[in-house]
């Protein structure tokens, strides 16, 4: 079971046309060093509603927006996240800028529109 999460987590990855990680510490030093925003998508192992989250973020309109604003960093709740992310249900979403500031929480699965929207409402409370 654990091969296939692997597979699937590498294989949702290299979906993606921009910086994608899977390392938290990673993600945020690449974000600092170019000017990004961060998408923290927090997923749990057999969880349908994370694979039906991926399905959002392949969305041509997300990607778009994602990979001109935004480095996605994907974490597994079982292995322990950092204690700035409070976790109770996957996925979760956290919008954040580089100075790991929470600007917005999306909790459970978000249609394309309503993420596109979030993100924008994230930015606009700036």
């Amino acid at each position: 079971m654990i091969q296939k999460f692997i597979f699937l987590a590498i294989f949702a990855v290299s979906l993606f046309s921009y910086e994608t990680f899977t390392n938290y510490q990673k993600g945020l030093e690449y974000a600092k060093a170019n000017g990004k925003s961060m998408l923290v998508v927090i997923e749990q192992e057999g969880c349908p509603w994370c694979a039906k989250f991926r399905g959002t973020l392949a969305n041509d309109r997300v990607q778009k927006v994602l990979e001109e604003q935004f480095v996605l960093i994907f974490l597994d709740k079982d292995k322990n996240p950092p204690s700035i992310f409070s976790v109770p249900m996957t996925p979760v979403s956290f919008i954040m800028n580089s100075d790991e500031e929470i600007l917005m929480e999306v909790i459970g699965y978000a249609p394309t529109k309503k993420l596109l929207l979030d993100i924008e409402i994230a930015f606009e409370e700036l």
